[in-house]
């Protein structure tokens, strides 16, 4: 089933992709897609568009956990907030677009499932945000792949032969 409403929320992205649209209508068309699909399956899903020169960022995002900006000017953590519940539940849901305009660099974005800090232990201990967070400030001199690299070894590691039960995805943004 999962493999079968990733598919479909593919295609749909895509074929909303090649129009001219903002990203909150783009998840709003993905949604009536899986939503019409009608198998009782949702996902989550954001899609942001950076600008770096100008230091903004507008994101529309169905249930995803919130992009995290870590500066290292002033060590400080703060999510970007706004989200509308996961694709594939409300019908006819509309999707809202949120903004930043204050993405200066130097800063570290990241985004991520929350199958990074929902990863488990063979103690059945979480790995959590703050140690995910410890990892970007104790890495933030580093290159964006980098950061990447220590924070994959650090989750297999912490895993140890636990299992993998949920998916593990991020991207970190280094932005100079």
């Amino acid at each position: 089933g999962s493999a079968m409403l990733m598919s479909s929320a593919r295609g749909a992205l895509r074929a909303a992709l090649m129009e001219n649209i903002n990203a909150a209508e783009v998840l709003s068309r993905v949604n009536r897609v899986l939503e019409q699909a009608g198998s009782g399956l949702f996902m989550t899903m954001t899609l942001m568009r950076l600008n770096i020169e100008a230091g903004t960022a507008v994101w529309a995002s169905g249930g995803h956990d919130p992009a995290i900006v870590y500066d290292p000017r002033t060590d400080k953590f703060r999510d970007l907030d706004g989200a509308e519940p996961p694709l594939g539940i409300i019908p006819d849901m509309v999707f809202n677009l949120y903004s930043a305009t204050d993405l200066h660099g130097p800063l570290i974005l990241m985004i991520g499932t929350d199958g990074i800090w929902e990863s488990r232990n063979e103690a059945t201990e979480f790995y959590g945000k703050e140690r995910m967070m410890e990892i970007v400030r104790k890495n933030a001199h580093k290159t964006a792949k980098q950061i990447g690299d220590v924070l994959e070894a650090d989750l297999i590691s912490f895993r140890g032969k636990a299992p993998i039960l949920d998916d593990v995805t991020f991207v970190i943004v280094k932005m100079l």
